[in-house]
């Protein structure tokens, strides 16, 4: 499972297509050799309850962590 952050420019014309409430990607990567590789996904739109009530604290992800001092190496 893979949790992404989409934001772009909203606006009618610049929306992504949906179809079924998904929408089709492709990812392209690059190495450093001329290596390419590529693979088409496809997103699914979920309300954030349902997607928090499968993995608790997701919504946290890229906030600024607070130290509680219960990890310490």
């Amino acid at each position: 499972m893979v949790y992404y952050i989409y934001e772009c420019y909203g606006g009618e014309g610049w929306d992504p297509k949906v179809t079924g409430q998904q929408v089709k990607a492709t990812f392209r990567v690059s190495d450093g050799f001329k290596g390419k590789a590529k693979c088409d996904v496809r997103f699914t739109r979920k309300s954030l309850e349902e997607i928090k009530a499968f993995a608790p604290g997701i919504d946290m992800i890229g906030e600024k962590r607070v130290d509680t001092g219960e990890c310490r190496a």
